[in-house]
């Protein structure tokens, strides 16, 4: 029986305790992605159209909105249909894309502040010849040209908001909460790891170098937020529109970067459109829960609109005079009741036809000829007969 021992004339390199390791199997890749890698040109070509026609559309939409005098706005949207396994952060470190929003399904909403996407452009091209670095234009399967936003809207819109759309009348007036991104195409460098070789005055410098990059780097993001908070503010005010409301998103006990702000609006439909379709860093568009809002009163007076009748009062029934702020003579509540010929202004220097009433909210003499014809209690539902 040989001799027992421990080996010493084979010394260790490492020793380490724990549980075993195995190394994970490797991961079929995806069919679409495989088939973009052995037809190179098929694929750079078929994504190189699509950007063409995509920019070419953007900028003559920028070319319209400077023509109707409308306020600039900077950057592009880009709708993306991408390998699920793809790190989104490979479109920004690679293509210098800013990641807006991002679904399940493989549907990626990036912007460029490039609208010539030449980044992008020249990825493509070094796919062609299997250039190191351009690896990942496989995994883009598809850039779509979306050019009425459709697929982009249902990805940042809500529900309710999506299925209105179209519906939206431009002197709407409606709240909603606009979520905006400034992540941009930076990021923090990770601390270094102190090398135990190095003096102290080496380590002192690394540190430094380390902070001042970071400092730098957050200044940036602050200055990108200010940037883009005065875009959204010149596109409010250019339709008359109101912030109720500034929020950041980020939890004030937390350490993390704000990627992202949001501002509760108060804008007319024409300008909510020209905002969402106009602005490419805008991922969430919502209606707030936690107040009555213009559209969500709309909406319940078109219920109620659709479940009563009101009839006229007979031709014997006696007339009444308002003299006041003037009556919204075509809200439905009161219309068949109002004796529209007799209708007369009296202030002077304005049309003896302007009988409007503009006491804000709702009206004065809205209100007192409704008392006349209803009563106290309005009407909900049913068909209602006017009688004075």
């Amino acid at each position: 029986m040989p001799p027992t021992h421990k080996f010493e004339y084979l010394p260790l390199v490492l020793r380490e305790q724990g549980p075993a390791r195995f190394p994970q199997a490797p991961q079929d890749e995806n069919p679409l992605t495989q088939a973009n890698k052995t037809h190179r040109p098929t694929h750079s070509d078929g994504l190189s159209t699509n950007a063409t026609r995509v920019t070419s559309n953007w900028k003559s939409k920028q070319i319209a909105r400077e023509q109707a005098g409308l306020p600039s706005i900077s950057g592009i949207p880009l709708l993306l249909k991408v390998d699920t396994s793809l790190d989104l952060d490979d479109l920004r470190k690679q293509f210098e894309f800013e990641i807006v929003c991002e679904e399940e399904d493989g549907f990626v909403i990036v912007a460029s502040d490039d609208i010539d996407l030449t980044v992008l452009r020249k990825k493509l091209t070094d796919f062609v010849t299997s250039v190191t670095g351009s690896g990942s234009v496989a995994r883009i399967h598809e850039l779509r040209e979306d050019f009425t936003q459709e697929e982009r809207l249902r990805l940042i819109l809500s529900d309710s908001l999506l299925n209105e759309w179209r519906s939206i009348a431009d002197n709407s007036i409606n709240i909603c909460d606009v979520s905006v991104g400034c992540v941009g195409t930076w990021e923090i460098p990770n601390k270094p790891n102190r090398n135990p070789r190095w003096k102290d005055e080496t380590w002192a410098r690394k540190e430094n170098e380390w902070s001042n990059r970071r400092i730098e780097a957050y200044d940036k993001w602050d200055a990108l937020k200010d940037e883009r908070i005065q875009a959204i503010h010149g596109i409010i005010d250019h339709y008359g529109g109101e912030v109720l409301m500034n929020v950041d998103n980020v939890d004030v006990k937390a350490l993390t970067l704000p990627d992202s702000f949001t501002l509760r609006l108060r804008i007319s439909g024409n300008g909510l459109k020209d905002l969402v379709l106009s602005y490419p860093y805008i991922f969430e568009v919502v209606e707030p829960d936690d107040i009555e809002t213009p559209q969500q009163v709309a909406r319940d007076l078109k219920v109620v609109q659709s479940q009563l009748t009101v009839l006229p009062p007979p031709e014997t029934a006696p007339a009444v005079c308002v003299i006041d702020s003037g009556i919204q003579e075509e809200h439905f509540l009161l219309e068949p009741g109002i004796d529209k010929a007799t209708s007369h202004c009296f202030l002077p220097g304005i049309s003896d036809t302007d009988v409007a009433d503009y006491v804000r909210p709702g009206g004065h003499g809205t209100r007192v000829a409704g008392a006349v014809l209803h009563g106290d209690v309005i009407p909900k539902a049913g068909e209602v007969q006017l009688e004075t």
